[in-house]
């Protein structure tokens, strides 16, 4: 499709979405006043009409560590105190997050909220990465059966990706002969944006790799949902020929910030979201949604801290992933899970995995072996070496090749998973 009449097609189809965007456009050089405006305007909003805030203080964005921490267990016990009174007034929806950790929790989002995460991801392609996400062929590798279907399964939803040049890929179920397939689509279909669940890229890379396949090369790839760590993105980069920027987002916010090129870190997108670090652990306040805010949510990620200057967004140091990517080496002692995760990136023979923690010392592997491969038992003793190391010398580990690593509700794909209750 021609890109003029995409990137048209797509402004006329999102009036909302491109008055947000102008108006972040007009404020360029005062984030900082856009986001007090915003924020002053959610939290009174909050206490006239949201019963959960009705005590809350009304302060100044530069006050907001007096309010009260916003929590998942908070969310579900609210019995629809979170709701706004004027519900009758808006257009919403319900949405859910957490499934990968428990119970889920249940939102919910309306159309203000999904208007201004739409000018967000707009303004971060287009002005951040310089790559105009209206004009561009995008393909989106994606592990959510429902959100796949709601974008594929119509005829309207299929004609609007074809208008819109989007294509997906459905990473709930990817083997071999899924991520085959995936390689000749986009050879054919030659996106300049790859996005999709972080995993699902990486695995795709190392099947790239590894068969020596020959792949389209976009202009970036954009990753999300899980952590990309180094090594990850050295094989991402180097099987696409193209620069991997990973972007921060979540059910419950949506877009909160995101690697850009020349940064060391992730941008805010603090038009969108106001995002604190308190104790390590990252807080944050959405802008939009007024059907239900959440103020100081805690979202249950971790980051070293924020830095900011004058005129320009902040930024987001060191994110290091979920509260539950780590292992628990005893009552008062845990381990972040990077390194065990990172050891099995060069095991040619395993196509994916996942490391269970049973217990203190007890640990089970459970992996799908490439097609005609095997683990030799030279290779899981030189890892159970290199974990005993890095946790406690004591372990046991359990291996079972499995067909498939089940996924999260979500479609996401956990590498590691303790089952010790914290």
């Amino acid at each position: 499709m021609n890109r003029q009449f995409s990137a048209w097609l797509w402004r006329l189809n999102n009036p909302g979405v491109m008055a947000a965007y102008r108006e972040i456009k007009a404020n360029e050089h005062q984030f900082e006043e856009l986001a007090a405006h915003h924020f002053n305007r959610i939290l009174r909003h909050a206490k006239d009409t949201v019963p959960f805030y009705r005590d809350i203080e009304v302060v100044g964005i530069k006050d907001i560590a007096r309010l009260p921490i916003m929590t998942k267990e908070i969310i579900r016990s609210a019995n629809g105190a979170l709701k706004s009174r004027n519900a009758q007034s808006y257009t919403y929806w319900e949405n859910s997050s957490g499934g990968s950790t428990g119970e889920p929790v249940r939102l919910l989002q309306d159309a203000e909220y999904q208007r201004w995460v739409g000018a967000s991801m707009h303004y971060y392609f287009r002005d951040m990465l310089g790559c105009d996400w209206s004009k561009s062929r995008k393909m989106d590798i994606w592990g959510s059966v429902e959100d796949f279907e709601k974008n594929t399964r119509s005829l309207k939803s299929r004609l609007k990706n074809k208008l819109g040049n989007m294509a997906f890929v459905n990473a709930f179920r990817f083997g071999e002969a899924e991520m085959a397939d995936t390689v000749r689509k986009m050879n054919a279909f030659k996106p300049e944006i790859l996005k999709g669940y972080a995993n699902s890229i990486f695995d795709l890379a190392c099947f790239v790799e590894k068969e020596g396949l020959s792949v389209h090369q976009p202009k970036l790839v954009n990753t999300r949902t899980a952590m990309v760590y180094p090594e990850q993105r050295a094989i991402i980069e180097r099987a696409f020929g193209a620069p991997v920027y990973d972007f921060y987002g979540s059910r419950e916010n949506s877009a909160i910030a995101g690697e850009v090129p020349g940064v060391d870190g992730r941008v805010i997108m603090a038009f969108n979201n106001i995002v604190e670090v308190v104790d390590g652990e990252i807080l944050v306040t959405n802008l939009h949604n007024h059907i239900m805010p959440l103020i100081r949510y805690k979202i249950m990620d971790q980051a070293d801290n924020i830095t900011y200057s004058d005129n320009n967004l902040p930024v987001l140091h060191n994110l290091s992933g979920r509260v539950f990517d780590y292992f628990i080496t005893s009552p008062d002692s845990r381990v972040h899970a990077q390194y065990v995760i990172t050891l099995f990136f060069y095991i040619d023979e395993i196509l994916s995995f996942q490391v269970l923690q049973k217990d203190y010392d007890l640990y089970t592997v459970k992996y799908v072996p490439r097609s005609g491969a095997s683990v030799t038992l030279e290779t899981m003793r030189a890892i159970e070496s290199k974990m005993k190391k890095a946790l406690r010398d004591d372990i046991k580990v359990d291996w079972q090749i499995v067909d498939e690593i089940e996924k999260t509700m979500s479609g996401k794909h956990q590498y590691v998973k303790c089952e010790i209750p914290s």
